[in-house]
């Protein structure tokens, strides 16, 4: 199938779930994650009217964009950072992504205030990744470390919080539920204890976005029931 006939199938799924949990469809923002996928399927997607796209690596969606920007003129996507970053790597995504989801150290965070303040960049909204599996491998704050965070987060200048995002286990079908659960209650926690309003839960990929939907993702990341098999 194409890209255009995936994108297709994937919005009415999004849209389905949203309806059988009691949403309505715009509180969902799929984001095509184009990570080792050509520039050629992320135009493909964009002639559909499709504008939000979600890059992995700093110096891949740097050469992305600016070859999107010079070649095609395209000035309205909508990025997002999602992937694991580096501080030295900092610079080639501050002020280019319109959400950084991935935060997941209090350096990386200094970092981001710091490259704002040096760039002269107004904001930068992010989003705090939180380890809800308690998994050593994987990335993120755990549960004890997040209003402290948080509470770091909210009072910098420039780096404007917006909400949390976790990478669940790679189990299947109902067992990934739970990690959604856990996030949305995080985040209701964290707003009841700092008298705030973070609205945005970045969770569910390819397999498992409609369960995430159900249980409050704002975001859903979509790479590969997209635009098919990585290409490099």
């Amino acid at each position: 199938m194409t890209v255009e006939e995936n994108l297709v199938k994937i919005k009415e799924r999004v849209v389905a779930a949203t309806v059988r949990s009691g949403r309505k469809p715009e509180t969902v923002t799929l984001i095509g994650v184009s990570k080792k996928q050509s520039v050629e399927k992320i135009i493909a997607a964009y002639k559909t009217g499709f504008k939000v796209f979600g890059e992995n690596y700093a110096q891949e969606g740097r050469d992305k964009q600016k070859i999107i920007l010079e070649e095609y003129n395209i000035q309205d996507i909508n990025w997002h950072f999602i992937g694991s970053l580096q501080k030295n790597k900092v610079k080639y995504v501050v002020g280019k992504y319109d959400f950084v989801h991935s935060l997941d150290s209090l350096s990386l965070i200094n970092e981001f205030e710091k490259q704002c303040e040096r760039r002269e960049i107004e904001s930068q909204k992010v989003l705090i990744e939180v380890n809800t599996s308690g998994e050593l491998s994987k990335g993120g704050f755990n549960e004890s470390e997040l209003l402290s965070v948080v509470e770091n987060t909210i009072n910098k200048k420039f780096v404007k919080l917006e909400g949390l995002m976790t990478m669940p286990p790679p189990v299947e079908g109902e067992s990934v539920r739970k990690y959604f659960i856990k996030l949305r209650e995080l985040l209701e926690k964290v707003n009841s204890e700092f008298n705030i309003n973070l609205k945005h839960l970045s969770m569910g990929m390819s397999g498992d976005f409609e369960i995430a939907i159900e249980e409050g993702a704002t975001f859903v990341r979509v790479g590969t029931a997209i635009f098919g098999q990585r290409q490099y």
